[in-house]
């Protein structure tokens, strides 16, 4: 099933997806393990952000709306944030929108 084709509920996608990223930490300094950047909750908790902020980009530009990076959220009110994306990969103006993370949606404000 894709995503795109609406069969995985997109909080189900993202919520995966930071899991396949962050992985689970090895006991450190087992015996015949080798360290990983993995096995370190800074580097685990830094993939997950990067996940949920790409995935969020990532809808917003599905919606039609150009969004390279997400510079910040700020919650609205019920399922519903504020967004603020850095428009093109160039850093040349930034964009606000009003995101539905229920529906996976955005418009633009301001």
């Amino acid at each position: 099933m894709s995503l795109l084709q609406g069969k995985i509920p997109i909080g189900a996608a993202l919520a995966a997806s930071a899991l396949v990223l962050g992985g689970q930490p090895a006991a450190a300094g087992a015996p015949g393990k080798e360290k990983r950047l993995d096995d370190y909750p800074a580097v685990q908790k830094a993939a997950r952000t990067s996940a949920k902020k790409e995935g969020v980009s990532l809808l917003i530009n599905l919606s039609g709306e150009p969004c390279a990076k997400v510079l910040s959220a700020k919650h609205v009110r019920g399922d519903s944030f504020e967004v603020a994306c850095q428009e093109n990969r160039s850093g040349v103006g930034t964009a606000r929108y009003l995101f539905d993370a229920a529906k996976g949606s955005a418009v633009r404000s301001r």
